[in-house]
């Protein structure tokens, strides 16, 4: 069906027709195209000394976001995104989110703890390729696909941790190695390593000697700690030991877990409401 208003004809037809070639051309090799990548390649195509002698007004022409609008519209393309298939939540999520957030703030009251001492820590993977997920694609393709360089899928874990006062504690980043690596690592950083490069039951009980002991090295008043039902949380070694450092253990149920960073955000707002705090979700 043609359209009613097809707007304004090329400027520069030529130019236009090599950018839809060179795009094609890296789309069929499967890289990402952007539209800060389309309108570098214009610029380099306008100075092109042969196009140049032919088109001498082109020197001055701005590739504006109105003119990459109108070439995508002529060019029948349009950005496209990846997606997953979401997680199902419980019917009774809210109501979980809602005891669990109660319990947390009886605890907070019974043992009165000090904002500092309310601590949540979490792990989360990390890849090694992040390839882009958007590209400029022809509209109405079925399939949109995007080249990497075979890594995506190798991943080490980063470990956050942040009390509820706005302080973070250390990041510790689990490289799946026997040894740890001789780089030079950004200062304020643990590294570690393991056959797994997950959270286990020794790097947990590191974790609470190195990261949480370390807030407050002058002795271990009453705390608590936010965590989930993650198997090396949750083992007797770890519970003793953060028995023996004073600090009560909140388990997040299970049931939670599938939209935990969101709610996460609103206990943390809820136990300090004067906190601007973002979380990221991923």
């Amino acid at each position: 069906m043609a359209k009613l208003h097809p707007g304004k004809p090329a400027k520069y037809p030529k130019l236009e027709d090599d950018l839809f070639v060179w795009i094609s051309e890296k789309r069929a090799s499967g890289h990402a195209v952007s539209r800060k990548l389309i309108t570098n390649k214009a610029i380099s195509l306008s100075r092109n000394k042969v196009f140049l002698a032919s088109n001498p007004g082109i020197a001055g022409f701005k590739f504006s976001n109105k003119w990459l609008d109108a070439f995508l519209g002529r060019y029948d393309l349009g950005e496209r995104r990846r997606t997953t298939v979401s997680q199902i939540l419980p019917p009774n999520l809210i109501e979980i989110q809602n005891i669990f957030l109660s319990y947390i703030m009886y605890l907070r009251i019974h043992n009165k703890y000090p904002l500092k001492y309310i601590g949540n820590m979490d792990e989360t993977p990390m890849w090694f390729d992040l390839p882009s997920n958007t590209t400029i694609n022809q509209k109405g393709a079925k399939t949109v696909n995007i080249c990497t360089t075979g890594h995506e899928r190798t991943s080490f874990t980063v470990v956050l941790g942040c009390m509820a006062d706005g302080t973070k504690l250390p990041a510790v980043c689990i490289f799946k190695l026997k040894n740890i690596p001789k780089e030079k690592f950004p200062r304020g950083i643990y590294i570690r390593v393991n056959e797994k490069r997950w959270v286990n039951e020794q790097e947990m009980l590191w974790w609470i000697e190195t990261v949480w002991t370390s807030r407050n090295p002058f002795g271990n008043p009453r705390s608590m700690l936010v965590l989930d039902s993650f198997r090396g949380h949750i083992v007797e070694s770890v519970k003793n030991r953060l028995k023996e450092k004073n600090t009560n253990m909140a388990v997040i149920p299970g049931a939670a877990l599938p939209n935990c960073n969101h709610w996460m955000l609103q206990l943390i707002k809820a136990l300090n409401p004067r906190l601007k705090i973002g979380i990221m979700i991923g």
